[in-house]
């Protein structure tokens, strides 16, 4: 006796050999089975591309031969061998499953510049001091007065501490945006990696309860898990012919069944042209977009038509979002570069006021004198 798993609005074809009776039977072929297990165990298996239940299980009725068995199990790299069936006999497969990498993105760093601005501020600063006191000496030799010598000196402290504080700020933020841009894109393509055509293949509308379905969903809602600044995973199927997209999986469903796209769906996210490029490689948004589900930041990347036999062809492309306040958060954290530059002009302000000060206190001494 033979058990088999039924899936809604699937064909499930069922191997089976007839043993003839009566005087002289006509000898036949046996069949064979396959006993796998897996740690951990609850893995789904798949026999020559169908869903045959998940460990511990035993495979009945296989025609003697060669037989593709591939172990897929969220959290976990898909492990695919090739087994011997042999009439009568029953083939052990025994595996120890491989944790998946964690698709974490490269932490922010915001580069060299800030650190670089640091000491250009404090030479500005030292230089705009040393200015300042040449210009009270100077006023003595020539018709401008030390006041004007030190508006003079302040304005360009102003405006030199000023520029470098922007470019510093400008630079650290393009940086920021860029490793973001990249730990999504790494990401996208560390997920993919973890998907087999065979998975999402002959889904059709209305697929969404089906376990083939409910399976990847969960693959997907599992993966996203492991980055907690990832809101949504999902896959889409992709026709450069019409450049048309539509959804094929959405791992909101059916957690959050208003909320997720169905079967069949367009997108018409504004990132379309992004979602094509995937085709070849992982992308990226050039920045956040808004659309009918909400403002995000997202990356795709390519899932092979077949990950253990790659012939370049992508069959669909995977797609993650990040809010895009989130992601606005991330990558300008520059403001204490503002802070630094403008407590810096305070500072070169403040001795300008007490070096000016103290020339007018001694401008006025010497005046007194001559009068006396």
């Amino acid at each position: 006796m033979n058990t088999i798993y039924v899936q809604a609005n699937t064909v499930t074809t069922i191997p089976a050999t007839l043993t003839p009776v009566g005087t002289n039977p006509t000898p036949v072929q046996g069949t064979g089975s396959i006993a796998i297990s897996s740690s951990p165990s609850n893995a789904m298996v798949y026999v020559d591309d169908l869903f045959r239940g998940y460990t511990p299980t035993t495979v009945e009725s296989l025609a003697p031969g060669s037989h593709t068995v591939r172990l897929t199990a969220s959290g976990y790299v898909d492990y695919t061998t090739t087994a011997t069936v042999v009439s009568g006999q029953t083939s052990q497969i025994q595996v120890a499953m491989t944790t998946a990498p964690t698709p974490t993105a490269t932490p922010f760093s915001p580069g060299p510049e800030p650190v670089l601005v640091i000491g250009l501020l404090a030479a500005v600063f030292g230089l705009a001091a040393i200015r300042a006191e040449e210009g009270i000496t100077m006023a003595q030799a020539c018709s401008c007065s030390s006041s004007t010598k030190l508006v003079a000196v302040a304005i360009v402290s102003i405006v030199i501490i000023g520029g470098l504080t922007m470019y510093a700020y400008s630079h650290s933020n393009a940086a920021l945006k860029e490793t973001a841009q990249w730990g999504l894109k790494s990401t996208a393509g560390a997920m993919a990696a973890q998907i087999n055509a065979s998975e999402i293949q002959g889904l059709q509308p209305g697929d969404e309860n089906t376990t083939k379905y409910l399976a990847i969903a969960n693959k997907l809602r599992t993966m996203r898990s492991m980055n907690d600044d990832l809101i949504n995973a999902y896959i889409v199927r992709v026709n450069a012919t019409d450049k048309t997209a539509v959804f094929l999986v959405d791992d909101l469903y059916p957690v959050d069944p208003q909320g997720s796209a169905r079967i069949g769906e367009a997108d018409n996210s504004p990132d379309k042209m992004q979602i094509f490029a995937a085709l070849s490689g992982p992308t990226s948004s050039e920045a956040p977009y808004s659309d009918s589900w909400g403002s995000f930041m997202s990356a795709y990347a390519p899932i092979d038509d077949s990950a253990g036999d790659s012939n370049g062809n992508t069959y669909a492309v995977l797609g993650l979002d990040v809010a895009a306040s989130d992601y606005v958060k991330s990558t300008t954290q520059g403001t204490w570069i503002l802070v630094t530059g403008a407590v810096s002009i305070i500072i070169v302000l403040g001795c300008l006021y007490v070096f000016g000060r103290g020339k007018s206190d001694e401008e006025k001494d010497a005046a007194t004198k001559k009068n006396e």
